[in-house]
């Protein structure tokens, strides 16, 4: 079975000495034989002096992560709070990080994609009765 995954990216311009940083948007707009939602984000206390969290991206998810983290929100309560989402969408300091950051996301995806494809496929199968 193939899995496939198709990616769109948003990347800002950024000029040295004038824009202070550059946003890049990646976000799944398909994908076959798996979720949409192969980014996995870790919630994160905003401030550590209250109880208000934000969602930072951490990484594309391993087929361990898709089956063992939930889509959308961590579950209540667990610690640390793993969950994926479909999008990523950061603000990196200059073009250069955005690019170096799209080719690793870009990178990651493909061996998930190919992982998954090996998965489904047996070096050796064996039966036994006991």
């Amino acid at each position: 079975m193939s899995h496939s995954i198709s990616l769109h990216r948003d990347v800002t311009g950024h000029v040295d000495g004038t824009i202070q940083g550059t946003r890049l948007i990646v976000t799944v707009t398909s994908a076959s034989q798996l979720s949409t939602k192969i980014f996995v984000y870790k919630e994160v206390p905003l401030n550590p002096n209250d109880s208000t969290a934000i969602a930072q991206f951490d990484h594309v998810a391993s087929p361990a992560d898709l089956e063992d983290f939930p889509e959308d929100a961590p579950i209540t309560g667990s610690d640390p709070s793993w969950f994926r989402l479909h999008k990523v969408d950061v603000v990196v300091r200059s073009r250069a990080i955005a690019d170096e950051l799209w080719d690793a996301i870009l990178q990651d995806v493909t061996d998930l994609k190919t992982t998954l494809d090996r998965l489904d496929t047996f070096e050796s199968q064996d039966d036994f009765t006991i």
